[in-house]
């Protein structure tokens, strides 16, 4: 998710600056061969019944101003809306509100289960879908062939079963990007960067390799959402 193109200003669009009742957020999805988002595994409960997890595919973006959880995801832990908020969502592209979808959702809480026993409670937005899996992210084809990444434990690294295989059901935002991110990196003369997190090592950035292929397809997805009508379930 981007609130604005990095280097420029998107015009009419309008960034929070403090606590309002309206704001908007940019979102933005990319899937390339050659290069990598900061995806992860991690388990997720609700907050009240850690003992029901499922293991589950995510996306951490920092330019994204707030989370969110798919309805499958959501409807599998039984979480319960605390409070609700109209979404209304203009496409990439879109002169005018031609295209605009208005949408209710709610807001959960829920538990993501760091490795060390360090979990993190988050607040997200409830919604239909987040963004198609991003295509060939090839993270053991770099962890094999760049130095940097050697014995590193990656947390997107394919093996153990996961809930809905590698859909998306979770995108983390810049709300609570830095509850998960530590400041240690690695990096090398080239590759992905390598952020540690407690999630385990999460890489991101573009690949230059002769083991990737070199065609691929890209998806982009801007939007800006405006959040409106925010009240309690409870009242």
């Amino acid at each position: 998710m981007r609130d604005q193109p990095s280097g420029g200003t998107a015009k009419g669009l309008q960034v929070s600056t403090g606590i309002q009742t309206d704001r908007s957020v940019g979102m933005f999805c990319s899937s390339a061969t050659s290069v990598l988002l900061q995806t992860a595994r991690a388990n997720i409960s609700s907050v009240e019944q850690a003992d029901r997890v499922y293991n589950v595919r995510l996306v951490l973006d920092s330019g994204s101003q707030t989370t969110y959880i798919t309805d499958v995801l959501r409807e599998a832990l039984g979480l319960k809306g605390v409070r609700s908020r109209q979404l209304k969502v203009s496409r990439f592209m879109d002169n005018d509100d031609s295209g605009l979808v208005v949408r209710n959702c709610d807001v959960v809480e829920l538990r993501v289960h760091g490795c060390d026993g360090d979990d993190v409670l988050i607040t997200a937005n409830s919604v239909p879908n987040i963004c198609p899996p991003p295509e060939a992210q090839c993270i053991e084809i770099c962890k094999a062939e760049f130095s940097h990444l050697s014995g590193l434990k990656l947390s997107d690294e394919a093996g153990s079963k996961t809930f809905r295989n590698d859909c998306m059901d979770i995108l983390i935002g810049v709300d609570y990007y830095w509850s998960f991110v530590y400041n240690d990196f690695r990096r090398g003369p080239a590759g992905p960067v390598a952020w540690s997190s407690k999630l385990g090592w999460i890489l991101s950035g573009p690949v230059f390799s002769k083991s990737v292929e070199q065609d691929r397809s890209e998806s982009t997805m801007l939007a800006k959402v405006e959040f409106e009508d925010d009240f309690r379930l409870d009242q």
